[in-house]
């Protein structure tokens, strides 16, 4: 059962959900199973989509550092024959 909130409400409780910043995808699950009104999933959208705050940390990957790649010092001959062995294959007519 869901509880149906009345429009001079509805921005009170918006904020209070939205006061972690939890998102747009955790806001709507916890509102799914707790209330209802009238458009609540675009309202939810919104009201993340204009904060600065969310926006500021929205797709913001952990930094990890960079390791650089060590290039080979050379390539072996069974290698060759692997790569130009597939090269044949895939471009083989039969």
């Amino acid at each position: 059962m869901r509880v149906i909130i009345p429009p001079s409400l509805r921005n009170r409780v918006l904020q209070e959900l939205h006061e972690e910043h939890p998102g747009i995808v955790a806001m709507k699950a916890i509102t799914q199973s707790y209330i209802w009104w009238l458009n609540l999933n675009a309202e939810i959208e919104l009201t993340v989509r204009t904060c600065e705050v969310c926006q500021a940390v929205r797709n913001a990957p952990p930094s990890a550092p960079l390791y650089p790649w060590r290039w080979p010092t050379r390539v072996s001959i069974k290698e060759c024959l692997l790569i130009l062995q597939r090269k044949m294959a895939t471009t083989s007519l039969g």
